[in-house]
């Protein structure tokens, strides 16, 4: 099992790929966040990334996957023909969880394993219901520049400053 700890409060958070017995706790993620209940209702199957506290609860999530050609028309990208993307569909971070590093190890995590997938480029599209200002910050701490699609990416293509 690839796994790794990252500080966070006063005890470890064991990042690693999600298994099936994780879905009650991804679950609960997304009930969190009532403006996604639909689509809370067919949950990804996705496995993905999950963080858990040191009670093995799930208290963060990230799903994505290495598949460029799903990304080819989203706009604000200078790609060229080789071009080699990731993109992150879901990064879920239990409330009480918030601001002490673990969607960031989440993130981190994911693009190491772009990289070793072979990838350049990775595109996020946040939406964050109340406080997309705060998101944006999130991502833009971790490298992350938005771009005229709305869409956040982080990699040597698309626009190299910030679309307002």
């Amino acid at each position: 099992m690839n796994t790794s700890e990252i500080p966070a409060t006063t005890h470890p958070v064991t990042i690693r790929r999600a298994e099936q017995g994780d879905f009650p706790g991804i679950r609960s993620l997304l009930d969190q966040m009532p403006q996604w209940q639909t689509v809370a209702q067919s949950l990804p199957r996705s496995r993905g990334l999950v963080a858990l506290d040191d009670h093995g609860r799930v208290v963060g999530w990230l799903a994505g996957h290495h598949l460029s050609y799903a990304w080819e028309s989203v706009s604000g990208y200078d790609r060229p023909s080789d071009w080699r993307c990731s993109f992150v569909e879901w990064l879920l971070v239990d409330e009480d969880s918030r601001s002490v590093g673990i969607g960031a190890a989440l993130m981190e995590r994911f693009a190491t394993e772009s990289s070793e997938a072979g990838r350049d480029t990775i595109i996020v599209s946040p939406q964050a219901g109340d406080d997309d200002q705060a998101l944006l910050k999130f991502y833009y701490q971790l490298g992350y520049r938005r771009t005229v699609s709305g869409h956040v990416h982080r990699g040597p293509h698309g626009q190299q400053e910030d679309t307002p």
